[in-house]
């Protein structure tokens, strides 16, 4: 997912793919590995694809395969592809919760949230102690395609019901489902009470330092002295993790934000943009659209209202889950 693609790592991983055609030239697991080796550790999406298509023609009903080739597709924005891949996948290996998922997940890009909450049901239903599953199904579909908070408040119950309001993706769930409500003191508390001493939100997608959430909400309930100190506290974290990953986009956006929040403009719209040109979206389609977003959000943070409109546009041209009720 991104995380790691030092040259250190593609050279082992050559390495590794090497001595197993070497061994077995015609080996179809080898050339499934290769087309993983090329989709995480270049994001080259053809070459990943020709490599699975070699495989397939030896293993084609292998669900694991099938579901690579799937993935590849929807980084491409080819969601019908993904989706026929991804539920044929399903279909091989119906117990598999992780397919289920990706089912869901192609569902909602698609903004179908019905078909979405189908999978995403199903996935719970085969490892009901997978916290990250009702996130998606809470905000994914129900807070963000329909805009319903209170339908988005029923996994999360459910998770609860489970025991798992501990884990970091419920409470962080619970977080945006409040502040979507407009209940910000219940938001504030839940953040500033939660067990663990940093409740980031972080993904291949997203990161969001917890001091850049407490600032938003701090803002919505107009303690605007509060949300500059902790807007500052997210610009300095932030700084810190670019200084370390100075090409990881997740961390221009979230460093925009919180610029847009202390109010310097330039400095926000130019990290906002940076995040932009790390990951296109004419690269990969679901972790660029997410780039947009942020950009139109710092864009309507530092009062341009124009230029967010035309990035909103953007997002609702593009394969994710981002409707009119977002």
């Amino acid at each position: 997912y991104a995380y790691d693609r030092t040259e250190e790592r593609q050279v082992l991983a050559r390495r590794a793919l090497d001595e197993a055609f070497r061994l077995n030239p015609d080996l179809p697991e080898a050339y499934r590995a290769q087309g993983f080796y090329y989709y995480w550790g270049f994001l080259d999406y053809d070459r990943a694809i020709a490599s699975f298509e070699i495989a397939r023609a030896a293993r084609p009903n292998e669900a694991r395969l099938l579901l690579g080739m799937g993935a590849v597709y929807r980084r491409q924005g080819k969601l019908e592809e993904a989706l026929a891949a991804m539920l044929r996948a399903a279909q091989l290996d119906p117990r598999s919760a992780d397919l289920a998922l990706n089912v869901a997940q192609s569902y909602a890009l698609m903004r179908q949230a019905t078909e979405a909450d189908q999978y995403y049901d199903q996935a719970i239903s085969l490892t009901p102690d997978w916290a990250i599953v009702y996130f998606y199904r809470s905000i994914n579909t129900s807070l963000r395609i329909e805009g319903d908070v209170e339908k988005a408040r029923a996994p999360l119950d459910q998770a609860s019901a489970m025991g798992l309001d501990d884990e970091p993706e419920i409470a962080a769930a619970r977080t945006l489902v409040d502040m979507a409500g407009g209940e910000y003191e219940t938001a504030l508390r839940r953040l500033l009470a939660f067990p663990a001493p940093d409740l980031r939100h972080e993904e291949q997608f997203q990161y969001v330092p917890t001091a850049q959430r407490l600032a938003e909400i701090y803002h919505l309930m107009g303690n605007e002295t509060s949300a500059t100190a902790y807007y500052d506290s997210a610009r300095i974290h932030m700084e810190t993790k670019l200084a370390e990953l100075p090409d990881d986009e997740r961390y221009h956006s979230a460093l925009g934000i919180a610029y847009a929040g202390l109010g310097r403009k330039d400095d926000a719209i130019r990290e906002g943009l940076r995040g932009t040109e790390l990951m296109p979206t004419d690269k990969e389609v679901w972790r660029g659209a997410h780039r947009v977003e942020d950009l139109a959000q710092i864009y309507t943070m530092v009062g341009e209202y124009d230029l967010a409109m035309e990035q909103i546009q953007r997002l609702l041209s593009l394969p994710y889950y981002f409707t009119a009720k977002t």
